[in-house]
């Protein structure tokens, strides 16, 4: 029993690490998606103003848009949009408007597509911001927290523990009310035959066989006892002739 039920443990341990590899994966892959999502916003609506002539410093429904955004979801530490020399012009963060961004960002600006940096528990996506002829303009760059991560890793850690804990315990509580009954249910017909066969010799000894197994002992027994008598018989012949020569 105890045997199996390590090999439910052991199972039920490997699929709940599984479980949660997936479902870490799939909730990063959700916030980082929703990031992406927010930049393309914010970019689209940057490069429409620019096509009509407004600079980058003149564009307050991007600041709006950014303050929303941010309030809505906790994970967001930061939305900044900065210029390719590295100074910021819009940020949710009032105490970095105006100020030098980090090196890595404007060296980003020139990576095609969505860029990615990780720094210090946290996890910066951005993108760079085009003008009609196809240059940089500018930057954005969304600063996201590991903590709402690191705790919703570790609350579905928690959870997938206590279940498997509980079907555990539940499945060793389930094998040790079957696994007994279960093993005389199987080992019946063998423990029927052998007493079948333990009486009928006991029957036949006493001259009175019964049922199908009893009777198949008897016969044995009488066939063994006639070739012992023949074979007891030869013997004394063969000696009763040694006798007479």
């Amino acid at each position: 029993m105890l045997i199996v039920v390590s090999a439910i443990a052991c199972a039920l341990l490997a699929v709940a690490g599984m479980a949660w590899r997936a479902a870490a994966d799939v909730g990063d892959a959700i916030e980082q998606g929703r990031a992406t999502y927010l930049i393309g916003i914010i970019r689209s609506a940057a490069e429409t103003n620019l096509s009509f002539g407004l600079p980058l410093d003149q564009m307050p429904t991007i600041e709006a848009l950014m303050e929303r955004e941010k309030l809505s979801d906790p994970s967001i530490l930061a939305i900044d949009v900065f210029y390719p020399e590295g100074r910021s012009v819009y940020s949710t963060d009032r105490g970095a408007l105006g100020e030098p961004v980090p090196p890595d960002w404007t060296t980003s600006l020139y990576r095609p597509g969505l860029w990615q940096l990780s720094a210090h528990g946290e996890l910066v996506l951005g993108s760079r911001v085009e003008n009609e002829l196809g240059t940089a303009a500018g930057g954005i760059a969304i600063t996201l927290s590991d903590q709402p991560r690191e705790t919703r890793d570790f609350a579905l850690a928690l959870d997938l523990a206590s279940l498997t804990f509980i079907v555990t315990l539940a499945g060793a509580l389930l094998a040790a009310f079957t696994i007994r009954p279960l093993a005389r249910l199987l080992t019946r017909p063998f423990a029927n035959a052998a007493q079948a066969l333990a009486e009928g010799s006991e029957a036949a000894r006493h001259g009175k066989p019964h049922g199908a197994l009893g009777l198949a002992a008897h016969d044995v027994r009488e066939r063994w006892q006639a070739s012992e008598a023949a074979a007891a018989q030869a013997m004394h012949d063969l000696r009763a002739l040694d006798d007479g020569a």
